[in-house]
């Protein structure tokens, strides 16, 4: 499966990408939330990180999680809020990103193993 990383920053994306591919994850970048929301329709994205700097990451997050909830969609950001999200604290580090990337593949199992199930009437 493929890591989706959005933001427009080279830097970011140039160290998180390298995180990834010493943790064995393919990866693919967009530089915003338009083309990310094209390559989830298109299938094939386990897991989402998007930059909180990114216009409508938040908006993406909620979008991606109704829509996708298979997806772990991670916000990377330097100020984690105590909520049901998953992120990637900043500044990055490998350790940091390998542990995200863990919590997010433990989501993703949780989602499989317990599906959404919708009233009937």
């Amino acid at each position: 499966m493929l890591t989706l990383l959005v933001d427009d920053d080279p830097f970011f994306i140039t160290i998180t990408r390298r995180f990834l591919h010493l943790g064995g994850y393919a990866v693919e970048t967009v530089p915003d939330v338009t083309q990310a929301h094209q390559l989830l329709k298109e299938g094939g994205i386990s897991t989402v990180i998007i930059s909180e700097t990114i216009r409508d990451s938040n908006r993406f997050w909620e979008q991606a999680q109704r829509y996708y909830p298979e997806i772990a969609v991670l916000l990377a950001t330097s100020n984690p809020a105590q909520d049901s999200r998953l992120y990637l604290p900043m500044p990055l580090s490998l350790e940091r990103v390998l542990k995200a990337m863990q919590e997010a593949d433990l989501h993703r199992h949780e989602q499989v193993e317990s599906p959404v199930v919708y009233p009937t009437r």
